[in-house]
């Protein structure tokens, strides 16, 4: 450390930049009870994304507590240890995604890649494993993520017309936890906004995946309109690695 101090002491210049691909598990299974509830192709919004791996859910395939989701032939597959009964089974048609982030990690340059990995502990060989897979994918099929402050892109994602027949799905898994008071609540002004105008065949839904108030577990949690169901579905460890499932 001592002979690297220099290189070492440049990324104090920027805050620490993870992606937990294994999150992509707890939002699939809150994509899911939307799904079954509203059976329509998804617009799928992600505030914070980083490098935009959980963003690219669609393209990994999983086990869900028995229940398989997916893209068939993923060569990534999220397999979380499971208590509780499984989520619905239900198609997800992802047909629009989009993301933000305050400084984005984009995966073109090896320094990026190592970037992530280098935030993973070394011994945990599989979320290594996991990351290192995403990363390729991602590579392949670029994350449509751009630079931005969230609490104004997600204003504006809202506001924007919706196409009929279509379910928006805005998820964050995190990420409030580093916005500021007043950040929070314009992105919750938002939400509820965008949940009064939801309509039967414009529904909206809100799906986080944060930190609980005593910091025990991160709760997932699902907002739908125009239904106005607030579900709790699950605690879970904050890599999504264990899952307590507690129902839809």
């Amino acid at each position: 450390m001592t002979a690297h101090d220099a290189e070492l002491a440049r990324w104090l210049d920027r805050p620490p930049q993870t992606n937990e691909v294994g999150r992509a598990a707890a939002v699939m299974a809150g994509l899911l009870v939307a799904a079954d509830r509203y059976p329509l192709p998804i617009d799928l919004l992600e505030l914070g994304s980083s490098a935009g791996l959980v963003l690219n859910l669609g393209r990994y395939r999983y086990d869900l507590g028995g229940v398989a989701a997916g893209e068939e032939t993923s060569p990534l597959l999220l397999a979380p240890e499971w208590k509780g009964g499984p989520p619905p089974e239900a198609p997800i048609d992802i047909v629009t995604q989009r993301g933000v982030d305050r400084d984005p990690i984009y995966l073109s340059t090896p320094e990026a890649a190592e970037r992530l990995i280098a935030y993973i502990w070394p011994d945990q060989k599989q979320r290594i494993a996991n990351a290192e897979r995403a990363i390729r994918l991602a590579r392949a099929f670029t994350p449509p993520v751009i630079a931005g402050e969230g609490d104004e892109w997600v204003e504006n994602r809202l506001a924007a017309p919706q196409a009929e027949g279509v379910l928006r799905i805005l998820f964050h898994t995190i990420a409030l936890q580093y916005f500021s008071a007043e950040a929070k609540a314009r992105v919750e002004d938002a939400v509820l906004k965008a949940g009064a105008a939801a309509t039967e065949d414009r529904p909206f839904g809100h799906l986080a995946f944060e930190l609980n108030a005593e910091k025990t577990a991160c709760a997932l949690r699902l907002r739908l309109w125009p239904s106005g169901e607030d579900l709790h579905l699950a605690d879970a460890h904050p890599h999504a690695t264990r899952v307590k499932w507690l129902g839809s």
